[in-house]
């Protein structure tokens, strides 16, 4: 959990402050998204940060979020932005 229990409540990462900074260089839309898969399975989600202070070369995700793409700690993945749509319907 890294000292962080807000982060099992929701669907944000803690990605490294050198992501920022070549986030930063590549100019990317806000608000940041990331697509976030597991490159063994093939399964992903979307995500956002939480914040850039984690280790290099780690990404800090939430449990439930492990679960859902079937990787344990230290597992690998791939974290990419992307830019999504935005919604022009829900139903409940």
């Amino acid at each position: 959990m890294v000292g962080k229990p807000e982060l099992e409540r929701g669907n944000k990462i803690i990605l490294p402050d050198s992501a920022l900074g070549e986030l930063s260089r590549m100019q990317v839309s806000y608000p940041m998204t990331f697509m976030i898969t597991n490159p063994e399975l093939g399964i992903k989600t979307y995500v956002g940060s939480l914040e850039f202070t984690a280790h290099e070369n780690t990404c800090n995700i939430p449990l439930w979020m492990m679960d859902l793409l079937c990787c344990g700690e230290g597992s690998e993945v791939i974290v990419r932005n992307v830019n999504l749509r935005k919604g022009t319907y829900i139903k409940f």
